[in-house]
């Protein structure tokens, strides 16, 4: 938890203020408190990553209660930084089939980064991301596949006509799914699948 904090000065001149030191922004990890969810509709099944990191992830693993983690689609945690996700993590996402793994860019700290890209690849059918990656051309992962060295190239001379930051939407990954994990996806501004 976190808040601004709120200072207000008396007639007597003492300082009151409305949030605790402990929860100052500057002084809160944001992140351990994140929460991720998991969604069934039929036989539908989305992980929502949320920013869990690395050792909360683990936690998760480690409860004998969750033994199925398998997923039609993930909405990957962290921005893709490679404090994301742990060992063993997208072997569970992908147990059954490959999920479609979304992302969303934080352009600030060059999220997603590619080392995780790498990692996720294996265990997903696809990778879309919701924004031009103004990283790009060193963010994805290798491909040979023609169409996907096209689109590259095409979000990298984006990202390259115009700074994105973290103030600006670039986009978004439209994912409808039936209750049987079947989906359609469209991608809208500058969304698009990056591996």
């Amino acid at each position: 938890m976190s808040c601004d904090p709120l200072t207000a000065v008396t007639s007597t001149g003492e300082t009151i203020r409305a949030c605790p030191p402990h929860l100052r922004k500057s002084q809160a990890d944001h992140n351990l408190i994140s929460s991720a969810f998991l969604i069934e509709f039929g036989q539908t099944r989305i992980i929502l990553g949320g920013d869990v990191e690395k050792e909360a992830w683990q936690d998760v693993l480690d409860d004998e209660p969750v033994s199925d983690l398998s997923a039609h689609a993930v909405k990957v945690p962290h921005h893709g930084s490679r404090n994301g996700y742990c060992p063993a993590l997208w072997n569970r996402f992908a147990a059954g089939l490959k999920p479609v793994a979304v992302l969303t860019p934080y352009t600030p700290k060059l999220l997603p980064e590619k080392i995780a890209l790498d990692h996720i690849r294996p265990f997903a059918r696809a990778i879309h991301s919701a924004a031009v990656l103004q990283h790009a051309p060193t963010s994805f992962p290798t491909t040979t596949n023609p169409r996907l060295v096209r689109i590259r190239s095409t979000l990298a001379t984006r990202a390259k006509a115009r700074r994105l930051d973290s103030t600006r939407a670039g986009g978004y990954c439209h994912l409808i799914f039936d209750d049987q994990g079947h989906y359609r996806l469209r991608h809208q501004g500058d969304a698009g699948q990056i591996a």
